[in-house]
């Protein structure tokens, strides 16, 4: 295999290590995922390139092998990728992907990875503020250190 394909894919393994070093940003696993869905076209070209003139080399069967079940299990790996995205950015959508476990706005349904609006998995949004809702706690006045200066001066 060429060193391009060592290239991108020891660029997507470190993008997977940065994003496990920096668990509060989804950047790198944003930029993971561009790679990794890039790195299917490109292995596919690079398989359909390399294979014809180097099959006579020794161990070639194998590498070819494992370049083939690194293509297959790349859409695999995307979706598990765009799942710990989705968490890690606070969304649950699925890109109109069936079965990837986002919430609908009812709430409800585990998906393919559990999550969902049941028993252990989140919810539908509850506003907890109380003001969409009509009620809510009264408000309670907080004295200003400025409003108690002008009442003890004008007393």
């Amino acid at each position: 295999m060429p060193g391009s394909y060592l290239f991108y894919n020891t660029f997507f393994m470190l993008c997977l290590l940065w994003s496990m070093h920096s668990r509060d940003s989804h950047d790198p696993l944003l930029l993971a995922i561009l790679i990794n869905l890039l790195s299917i076209v490109l292995d596919a070209i690079t398989i359909g390139i390399y294979y014809e003139e180097s099959h006579n080399r020794p161990w070639f069967g194998f590498s070819i092998f494992m370049a083939i079940t690194n293509l297959l299990l790349r859409p695999i790996t995307s979706l598990v990728l765009l799942r710990v995205y989705n968490e890690r950015n606070g969304r649950y959508s699925t890109f109109g992907i069936p079965g990837l476990g986002g919430l609908n706005p009812s709430g409800g349904g585990a998906g393919m990875f559990g999550t969902g609006g049941g028993p252990g998995g989140r919810g539908s949004y509850e506003n907890i503020d109380g003001a969409a809702a009509g009620g809510g706690a009264p408000r309670q006045a907080v004295p200003s250190p400025i409003h108690d200066l002008e009442a003890n001066n004008y007393k």
